[in-house]
């Protein structure tokens, strides 16, 4: 049996650059620059709590995670996404990816179809394919979903990244929104909500979250620190209502027994100080800079080009006009020691090699 396990194949989103040796400028779909993490504010914080804290360190905790986090966290969400919570509708996560495992966990036996955009990321597909789902795509737009596309059966759940598409860029417009809180209500669907880099607007105010907009408890928002602060941190939560929160924090119970405390405790000292804001104002600056400085060069050297993306997010999608330019582009960077990627890599799927995408 064991042969049998170990000989199986199967699909996942690919997060690491093999390449990346090889390049001096490395444009990798969602990578974040190393020199703005917070070094020594992190280095203190943790620290304090690996020297005083005591009991805290021999115990498991609660699995769904610090109180202290999930407050700091419903504080957050209320003025950045228009998320009005509790710290009891918050589950602290091992990242975004893990947060999507739990809810697919929970949502077997009462959902069957998964819904997904078309192009979309990769990782949630695979995973709920691997979870025995039914697994749809739906068209995406310049608008975002395709809301009128979706089907009127019943009991399906649904996964979208309405502020900033994954791989598109597009935001998901005010009115389509509506509509598609009005499907999950008519169908009695459940809408997962990944807001994966929500925390950079670099045109405008942002949309309200779809949670934030939600009066039927449709919505099960994900959030991640892996954009904001670090990957390495495996860091995310879940807000959904009270009672979703505590399902899934025992589906956590059942499968890790719950996050790492100092991690959690340091992450809630660094946000309740007030050093997470201002750590987000200061990075958000340094990538608005480079997404602009981007953009210029884009339309400088190659005038008429369409990019997606521009109001907010961590990459924008420039448009080319057949996948052979696509390609014959990415070669010639690499022969220059430049990573630029189409949308078939770093994550995404169900999408011919037509889109570059670079990360700011």
């Amino acid at each position: 049996m064991l042969d049998r396990i170990a000989g199986r194949a199967f699909p996942v989103q690919e997060l690491r650059n093999a390449a990346a040796g090889r390049l001096h400028t490395d444009f990798w779909l969602g990578r974040v620059d190393p020199e703005v993490f917070p070094v020594a504010e992190w280095r203190r914080i943790l620290d304090l709590k690996l020297r005083f804290g005591r009991t805290a360190l021999a115990e498991y905790g609660d699995p769904q995670g610090l109180v202290a986090l999930r407050r700091a966290i419903a504080g957050h969400l209320g003025p950045a996404r228009g998320i009005s919570c509790t710290a009891e509708e918050v589950v602290i996560t091992a990242g975004s990816q893990e947060a999507l495992m739990l809810i697919a966990r929970a949502a077997e036996g009462e959902a069957r179809v998964f819904l997904h955009e078309d192009p979309g990321y990769g990782g949630a597909i695979h995973l709920c394919a691997l979870c025995g789902f039914d697994c749809r795509p739906v068209p995406v737009d310049r608008d975002g979903l395709v809301v009128a596309a979706l089907p009127e059966e019943p009991g399906a759940m649904l996964y979208v990244t309405p502020s900033h598409q994954f791989p598109t860029g597009v935001t998901l417009s005010l009115a389509r929104r509506l509509e598609l809180l009005a499907w999950a209500e008519r169908t009695d669907s459940l809408i997962v909500e990944d807001d994966y880099d929500g925390d950079f607007r670099h045109d405008g105010s942002p949309l309200t979250a779809l949670r934030g907009i939600d009066t039927t408890g449709r919505v099960l928002y994900v959030g991640t620190f892996s954009k904001s602060l670090s990957p390495v941190l495996r860091m995310g939560y879940i807000v959904g209502t009270a009672a979703a929160a505590r399902t899934l924090g025992r589906w956590k119970q059942l499968l890790t027994n719950g996050p790492p405390w100092h991690m959690q405790a340091a992450l809630a000292d660094f946000m309740e100080s007030g050093a997470f804001a201002r750590h987000l104002r200061r990075i958000r600056r340094v990538y608005h800079n480079r997404h602009d400085a981007l953009i210029d060069a884009i339309e400088a050297h190659f005038p008429g080009s369409e990019i997606l993306g521009r109001r907010g997010g961590m990459h924008v999608a420039w448009h080319l006009p057949d996948h052979g330019f696509a390609r014959r582009l990415q070669k010639q960077a690499l022969t220059r020691g430049i990573g630029i990627y189409t949308a078939e890599d770093g994550g995404p799927a169900f999408r011919p090699a037509t889109i570059a995408t670079a990360t700011c």
